[in-house]
């Protein structure tokens, strides 16, 4: 089995207003930090071993997962991205397109392309994918959380830096891993990924 730890990071809701803000136009950094600051707390608690720490995450915690590669070399043994966003700026000029209403308050949050383009940049896993130290697992839904061809640059950009990862993908499945069988396609994956990248050494 595996110990679980499920870091409330800074841009958390259900700690205020404060705490939901303190990350905005800076995804790249202190939710990082913050994930880091809680594995180094477990392996201090003896509830970890530092040598077998996997990162793995859902939507933005999938983003978290890949930079958390790239920001804290030797501190995980391997990453799992689900529906992570590799490019905040592909993202965000979609979004613009389709849905008008909620795009002021995103580019509050996240940050404006213009204003904030190098510390986009810096929350784009697609910009550190050189960077990364550890295998991936890139998983891919069949949902609008992102786009088609970020994940296609990503894993471009993976294959022309050399590292290692595999791809399980449902984008171009009608039930991705909603159903029954789409899940246990996943978990198996995820359960196969871990033991293949967190044995004892």
């Amino acid at each position: 089995g595996y110990a679980v730890l499920a870091v409330n990071y800074r841009g958390s809701s259900g700690y205020g207003r404060k705490f939901q803000d303190q990350p905005k136009r800076n995804l790249g950094v202190l939710p990082q930090e913050d994930l880091a600051d809680a594995v180094r707390w477990a392996v201090a608690q003896g509830i970890a071993d530092p040598a077998r720490v996997a990162i793995m995450g859902w939507g933005f915690g999938g983003t978290c997962a890949l930079l958390g590669l790239s920001r804290e070399p030797g501190l995980y043994r391997c990453a799992i991205s689900m529906d992570g966003t590799t490019d905040w700026v592909a993202t965000l000029a979609y979004r613009r397109q389709s849905d008008t209403g909620a795009i002021a308050s995103l580019l509050d949050t996240v940050g404006d392309p213009g204003r904030d383009a190098a510390a986009l940049r810096e929350a784009s896993p697609l910009h550190q994918a050189d960077r990364l130290t550890a295998p991936v697992l890139l998983v891919i839904g069949n949902g609008y959380r992102v786009l088609p061809e970020e994940n296609t640059a990503y894993v471009a950009a993976l294959k022309r830096a050399g590292k290692p990862h595999e791809v399980l993908s449902k984008q171009n499945d009608i039930e991705g891993f909603n159903d029954t069988k789409g899940r246990v396609e996943l978990l198996t994956r995820i359960e196969r990924f871990l033991a293949a990248n967190m044995t004892a050494k």
